[in-house]
């Protein structure tokens, strides 16, 4: 179904008997941290849900509230999975922080919510479509995560003159099953092209710095004045990766 602007989107909340205001007051937060949307259930014959989307960036961050469910008026609150810091820095590199003591638990499944109810904002539908039988065959993914990948994708150039799946792969069986790592393949792959992406980046950023070291400036004395002189090259949004590479290429 199409979406319309969340002007018209907010009329029709309201039309259901819960406005804006008050599902903002469910939730505890201002009215403008909460997004309207109009999505179908692609798992339950694609029923139109409304609501709103919270961006409280706590635990609320993520958090729905739905308004009507297949054009009935249906309210309810509905928390998303707190978000935990990977213990990564951007770089891929393994930073786990001091503690005194950790407790750990047995997660039972990748789900991250209702398991008889999964929409489209949840991120698992493609997953749930090529693997829906039941929770089992898609207990794999709770195992491996995109940042334990990355990372191993960057201890592995230590060793290997090649990235490629078969080089990351013996890596990886040493903390999971075979069956996990070959299912997970298609995301193994999309972390070893990132890898090979930033790789390309930080050469192109060194190739400009060797030019302007020609000049007799360096990084690491003279940061403003090389910043300045990249600037043109990269655009705004590299300009932090561009520091980045620069500092660890010459710290």
């Amino acid at each position: 179904m199409n979406t319309p602007g969340c002007g018209s989107l907010t009329v029709m909340m309201a039309a259901a008997g819960l406005s804006i205001e008050q599902a903002a007051e469910m939730l505890g937060v201002q009215p403008g941290l909460l997004q309207p949307f109009a999505v179908v259930d692609p798992f339950h014959d694609c029923l139109p849900l409304e609501g709103f989307l919270c961006h409280k960036t706590d635990h609320r961050y993520g958090a729905i509230v739905i308004t009507r469910v297949a054009d009935e008026p249906c309210p309810q609150l509905i928390h998303a999975t707190p978000k935990l810091k990977y213990p990564f820095d951007r770089d891929g590199r393994f930073r786990f922080p001091p503690i005194a003591r950790a407790h750990v638990y047995e997660k039972l499944d990748g789900t991250e919510g209702a398991v008889w109810c999964v929409t489209e904002p949840s991120g698992l539908v493609s997953l749930w479509k090529c693997k829906p039988e039941s929770i089992e065959e898609i207990h794999w993914a709770t195992g491996i995560n995109k940042q334990a990948v990355l990372a191993t994708c960057w201890n592995a150039l230590e060793t290997a003159d090649e990235l490629c799946f078969d080089t990351v792969r013996p890596l990886l069986l040493e903390e999971y099953q075979p069956d996990d790592v070959d299912a997970f393949r298609p995301h193994v792959e999309e972390c070893i092209a990132a890898v090979r992406a930033e790789l390309a980046f930080r050469e192109r950023v060194l190739d400009a710095y060797r030019a302007i070291r020609a000049q007799g400036l360096s990084f690491p004395a003279d940061k403003a004045a090389v910043m300045r002189l990249l600037a043109p090259r990269f655009t705004k949004g590299e300009m932090r990766r561009v520091y980045a590479a620069l500092a660890a290429a010459t710290g």
